[in-house]
């Protein structure tokens, strides 16, 4: 994996997310990302399914990040990585909100406007 020398950061130029609806409970999403690192510019698209269960965990699917520049190529495997280790550990939409506020039930709506309808108990 390519590490940054210390003190450069890689840094976001600009993002267009693109969020479509594949069910009440499922979103596809689309990412197109310009990056900067040092005097290194270029982009990369990123994809993923992202799926809520019964059971009020989100989980993330199919994902991929792919850039044209070999560099950023390089580093960007390091996050596909990481990332790939805990596809299956998802994370938890219906852990306690404080004051024993819980999230019972998420469907998520993707069209010209992002519509989250959320249950609390």
């Amino acid at each position: 994996m390519v590490v940054p020398p210390r003190g450069r950061r890689i840094s976001l130029s600009s993002l267009e997310l693109v969020l479509t609806s594949t069910g009440p409970k499922d979103l596809s999403v689309g990412a197109f990302a310009r990056l900067r690192w040092g005097v290194l510019s270029a982009s990369a698209r990123i994809g993923a399914t992202v799926s809520i269960g019964r059971d009020m965990r989100g989980r993330l699917s199919d994902v991929t990040i792919t850039s044209g520049h070999p560099v950023i190529a390089a580093v960007l495997y390091g996050f596909r990585r990481r990332i790939s280790e805990s596809e299956d550990q998802g994370f938890n939409l219906g852990a306690d909100l404080g004051s024993g506020i819980r999230m019972t039930d998420l469907s998520v709506e993707a069209g010209t406007d992002l519509v989250l309808n959320a249950r609390f108990g």
